[in-house]
């Protein structure tokens, strides 16, 4: 459509959301040991991982200091872990 009108952010929580960047932002530093112990019990994650449909391309990276093996999603050339 070429209607274009002004949306009022309470009848559009997605753009006034995201309008408020600042307000959506971590609290603190992420726990990786948690992810990956969320990672490894995670069945959507197990299932992705041996589907021939998905495009993602799955990759363990070791996160310094710690050593700690993140399940990241390397289909982009950039490691993003899988949350």
């Amino acid at each position: 459509t070429t209607s274009i009108r002004h949306e009022p952010g309470k009848e559009n929580v997605v753009a006034d959301a995201l309008s408020r960047i600042e307000e959506i932002a971590l609290t603190g530093p992420m726990d990786y040991a948690e992810l990956a112990a969320a990672q490894k019990s995670d069945p959507e994650l197990s299932t992705l991982k041996s589907s021939a449909n998905s495009s993602l391309v799955f990759k363990n990276i070791v996160y310094p200091p710690d050593g700690i093996i993140l399940c990241c999603d390397t289909s982009t050339n950039v490691a993003r872990p899988f949350i």
